[in-house]
């Protein structure tokens, strides 16, 4: 019924069914192309939502850096290195990579961070400076203190082994950086040659 129904029409208003449904064709396939992109991100998206693999404030290994989630859609995850250098992502890159969790939000943990003084220094003098340093160290977790040890001697130098708790396992650079510049200035004012 329908092809006849098809074939009464393109008689009264002389219409080539044949083109129409070739341009139908060719305009499904360029619709498909165009909606693609589109419709990956918005499964890939509605996956991620639904499978609660992450949330707001976890730890992403991301283009091989961890990056903190600040928010997160059906489209897309806006992330945040340990720099502060924000980046959009979209879900489908997301879904179809390897997506390691570095941390979850509200995980604390220990930044372990070797440092080599010369043989000089007297221990104790060293790992008062060291730990004073770590110490003054913002974003601590409450109740937590870093813990320093002699780790190694050897070719007239001193490793030692710095445990600082930071708040979040994917926030490394921030804290380091921060220690580093605050055991320099207290090695200045007691007097340590570094």
């Amino acid at each position: 019924a329908m092809l006849w129904g098809a074939v009464v029409v393109s008689r009264i208003w002389a219409i080539d069914f044949q083109s129409l449904i070739a341009a139908m064709g060719v305009g499904s396939i360029v619709l498909a192309f165009a909606l693609q992109e589109f419709l990956g991100n918005l499964l890939s998206g509605l996956g991620l939502l639904s499978a609660n693999k992450f949330k707001i404030g976890d730890w992403l290994m991301v283009d091989g850096r961890p990056q903190k989630v600040t928010a997160f859609d059906w489209r897309s995850a806006t992330l945040v290195d340990s720099s502060g250098v924000e980046s959009v992502v979209a879900n489908s890159t997301l879904a179809k990579g390897n997506l390691v969790i570095v941390s979850r939000a509200g995980e604390s943990d220990m930044l372990d961070y070797r440092l080599t003084l010369p043989v000089e220094i007297p221990p104790e003098d060293a790992r008062a400076a060291i730990l004073e340093a770590a110490a003054s160290v913002p974003g601590r977790p409450p109740g937590t203190k870093p813990l320093c040890y002699v780790n190694d001697i050897a070719n007239q130098r001193v490793t030692y082994l710095l445990k600082l708790p930071i708040a979040e396992t994917g926030a490394t650079n921030g804290p380091k950086d921060e220690f580093l510049s605050r055991f320099w200035y207290i090695a200045q004012r007691r007097g340590l040659k570094l």
